[in-house]
């Protein structure tokens, strides 16, 4: 791993920790209401999709994402306003 590696995975955890403090709850409620998905699923994806975003974020590998979490991807889209500045606030740009 070189020095430039090294720097990327440190920030990318460093962001990573930072993410898994947003709340989420009024687009995972939505999502688990208009899906159908139990709680306990929709708050494992809600996991799942911000360690999504982080990886897209930092990488230069573009991923696909398929199912359940890319309906909750899209229902977080829903609340353009809260996604944009999510986006700006940890990314520093738009995913």
């Amino acid at each position: 791993m070189t020095n430039n590696d090294t720097l990327r995975h440190t920030r990318t955890m460093q962001t990573l920790e930072r993410v898994y403090e947003y709340d989420m709850s009024s687009v995972v409620n939505r999502f688990h209401k208009d899906y159908g998905v139990s709680a306990k699923k929709s708050n494992e994806y809600e996991v799942e999709l911000k360690r999504y975003l982080t990886l897209c974020a930092f990488s230069d590998i573009n991923y696909g994402i398929a199912g359940g979490l890319d309906y909750l991807w899209h229902t977080f889209i829903i609340y353009t306003r809260d996604y944009m500045l999510f986006c700006q606030e940890y990314f520093g740009h738009f995913i």
